[in-house]
């Protein structure tokens, strides 16, 4: 009986035992396969003969990273690091899938001319076309047409000479940039024109490609301060913010994708309804207009800008008695200080903004969309410690709303001025903050 008890649980070892050795056996050998792979293929594209395997790691990823995979298997596709010169690269071998054609094959590529095409394509595009001489360039890659590990590698017919024109025009390569420059407010649409040229100087380089690019002129007094270092940083679990990118930062921006010809075909087929276009362009210019009492409007909304009070739709009325405004507990809106400081109503007027338009460009405007208010310093008391909007609930209860998705004042200043984003077709208030 203690033998037969003793057999089940080391039969069910000897087999793990036996399948992991098996795993073992078979990584071994993928890994010599994939580094084989990778050195012939420097061979022949750059006549490496002493380049020299550092490492190989197995893996199964995407454009996006690493895919998880609970099953227990050998990748068959991964990353070999191989050492030239003292200059160590990665070169990607095994399976991919191509996004324009949906196949799957496999596919070498390497990064050991990526520093190289990056510092040209700056000096030949970037600076050459450049909208202001000082800039912060946020994200730089250059991507192909591989979904797995596409980003910064190209493959054998993809090898660089030095003549950046034919290189890029010549292969299935997208531009991953996003580009903060440095303004002032006496340029703004000289920004915006040379922001729109320098972004179309991109665009015509990668028409065949998919690429995104983003274009933006910060405020001066607003460039690269600590919040928006800090917002910026990736490891910033709060970094995307719906104000960094808009008027309360920059006088204007131009964002947009290009696609390549063959996966716009593609998307139609099998989407019918898709209103993919090989060029998407996306600009605003952040241009304010006075409604009167120190306050101005700008649209935050995609290829809609705001240059005359028919632009946008407003309201401005007087607080009364049987406003859900009247004898709120505005302490409410920060309870943790209701100690240390008393809130006030700015002035008695109840404000509604909204967009003049249901749709632009196609596409729709919604509670979401938010419209920029600027308030002059002007009217705001100097013993304001910061303001806040006051929002009146959506389902038109008693209670007053303070935005709470946001832990820091606000408005943020800019210049001369406060901004903030106001929610459309919502009545708020503005209220300021005083220490007691």
């Amino acid at each position: 009986m203690k033998v037969r008890l003793l057999l089940g649980p080391l039969l069910a070892i000897a087999l793990l035992l036996s399948g992991c050795g098996y795993d073992a056996v078979k990584e071994q050998k993928v890994k010599k396969e994939l580094a084989q792979m990778a050195l012939d293929y420097v061979k022949e594209k750059y006549g490496m003969k002493e380049a020299k395997l550092a490492e190989v790691k197995l893996s199964h990823g995407g454009y996006n990273g690493p895919i998880p995979d609970f099953k227990h298997e050998v990748r068959d596709s991964g990353v070999v690091t191989l050492e030239y010169n003292g200059v160590s690269f990665g070169v990607l071998a095994g399976p991919s899938w191509n996004r324009f054609s949906d196949e799957i094959k496999n596919v070498l590529s390497d990064n050991y001319q990526t520093e190289q095409i990056k510092a040209d394509i700056q000096e030949q595009l970037i600076d050459k076309h450049k909208v202001t001489d000082e800039y912060y360039l946020y994200t730089y890659r250059v991507s192909s047409e591989q979904d797995f590990g596409g980003i910064d590698y190209f493959t054998l017919e993809q090898k660089y000479d030095g003549n950046l024109e034919t290189f890029l025009k010549g292969n299935k390569l997208g531009l991953e940039l996003e580009v903060f420059f440095i303004g002032n407010e006496a340029g703004g649409e000289h920004y915006f024109e040379k922001n729109k040229a320098l972004f179309h100087q991109l665009a015509s380089r990668f028409s065949n490609a998919e690429s995104e690019i983003s274009l933006y002129v910060s405020k001066e007094d607003r460039y690269m301060d600590e919040r928006m270092k800090d917002i910026l940083d990736p490891k910033n679990p709060m970094a995307i913010d719906p104000i960094i990118y808009g008027p309360a930062y920059n006088y204007c921006k131009i964002t947009g994708e290009t696609h390549n010809s063959e996966y716009v075909e593609r998307i139609r087929k099998e989407h019918p309804k898709s209103n993919m276009e090989t060029l998407e362009v996306k600009e605003n210019r952040f241009s304010f207009v006075d409604i009167g009492k120190g306050i101005s409007l700008a649209s935050m909304f995609e290829n809609s800008d705001f240059f005359t009070v028919d632009d946008v739709i407003y309201s401005v009325r007087l607080l009364e008695d049987s406003d859900p405004f009247t004898g709120a507990d505005y302490a409410s809106i920060d309870p943790d200080k209701d100690d240390q400081y008393e809130y006030k109503l700015l002035n008695n007027s109840i404000y509604n903004v909204s967009y003049a338009k249901k749709s632009y460009d196609g596409k729709e405007v919604d509670w979401s969309d938010p419209i920029a208010i600027k308030l002059n310093r002007s009217e705001v008391p100097e013993s304001a410690d910061c303001l806040f909007l006051v929002n009146k609930r959506t389902d038109d209860s008693s209670d007053i709303l303070f935005l709470e998705d946001l832990s820091e004042p606000y408005f943020l200043a800019s210049g001369d001025s406060f901004i903030a984003p106001a929610r459309t077709d919502t009545d708020f208030m503005i209220v300021y903050r005083m220490k007691k």
